[in-house]
């Protein structure tokens, strides 16, 4: 998995290369494939990556429209691509080659904001609108991929894990008394976007942050679960057979153009089962094989077994 990360300025002055290098120095475990940063005046945007899908080996990020006025950085895989690609209008033979992120361009240059629900997928997402001096901050629907950000009096910072922020001076390093209070004695649920970090949120899946010049950054959702009447009062068949191929869409997705032979967690469990049994179709499609990792008891144990 990749990472996205970067500072900006809110005080007028210009982004600084040191604190884009010490960032991307704290994140240098999600760089197994390199790491590019780009100044942009007052915003500084930096992408380490992690090559899992063979057309991402094409990616060059940050990645800008032709006449220089939007650059787009993203950790993402993207599902459903295909469909995504016919609203755009591009040619199946030319999408097999564009990575993720050059998608993303072209769809946030179609759609601006509303972009983000025609995804599916998992993404982190940041987007430089260098007319409007405007930043914005993208997180996927169920918030699968981490975005943590710290907004200070001069500057916004933002990372997928606090290592990251950490590697800033002006971004404190204190534990939310509170937060950790209400954690250690009674039944604990988070308020949206609260860390147990002071000065540090997260932004929630199905959210955007937008920040623009004069103004504080603000926060919309774009996407939130709804239930849909026409799944309502169906017979088990429906819902079986609604499972098996949404489930086997999902599982199908993941394992599209991947750049390493993929692998799986066998927990024994419900889920870990139905996924290696819906795998077994589109591997032999594609000629790979899966290697599943499995935890087993030592000959003669006879202690209590915990599953997470």
């Amino acid at each position: 998995m990749s990472a996205v990360f970067g500072i900006l300025r809110r005080d007028g002055a210009m982004a600084a290369a040191r604190d884009l290098d010490r960032m991307a120095n704290a994140l240098a475990h999600f760089a197994r494939d390199g790491c590019d940063t780009v100044l942009l005046g007052e915003l500084g945007l930096g992408v380490c990556r992690t090559v899992l899908r063979a057309f991402d080996l094409r990616d060059v990020q940050p990645v800008s429209d032709p006449a220089g006025h939007v650059t787009l950085a993203a950790s993402v895989r993207l599902d459903a691509r295909e469909p995504l690609g016919a609203e755009l209008g591009i040619d199946p033979d030319q999408l097999a080659q564009l990575p993720d992120s050059a998608l993303l361009l072209q769809a946030y240059l179609r759609w601006g904001d509303a972009f983000a629900t025609h995804l599916l997928g998992d993404f982190v997402i940041a987007i430089w609108d260098e007319r409007r001096r405007r930043l914005l901050l993208v997180r996927d629907h169920m918030g699968q991929r981490d975005l943590f950000y710290h907004l200070g009096e001069d500057m916004l910072a933002f990372a997928p894990d606090i290592a990251g922020l950490w590697a800033l001076a002006d971004v404190p390093r204190a534990l939310d008394d509170a937060m950790l209070c209400s954690a250690l004695t009674q039944e604990f649920v988070a308020p949206p976007g609260a860390t147990l970090f002071h000065g540090i949120r997260s932004l929630a899946g199905g959210h955007m942050l937008i920040a623009e010049p004069g103004r504080p950054p603000v926060i919309r959702c774009y996407w939130e679960p709804a239930a849909d009447p026409a799944h309502l009062d169906r017979d088990e068949a429906y819902y079986v057979e609604a499972y098996a191929r949404v489930l086997g869409e999902a599982v199908a997705d993941r394992l599209t153009g991947l750049s390493h032979a993929p692998g799986m967690l066998l927990s024994g469990g419900y889920d870990s089962s139905a996924i290696a049994g819906l795998a077994r179709a589109p591997l032999a499609r594609s000629g790979q094989r899966m290697t599943a990792a499995a935890s087993v008891m030592p000959p003669g144990y006879s202690g209590t077994i915990r599953h997470a």
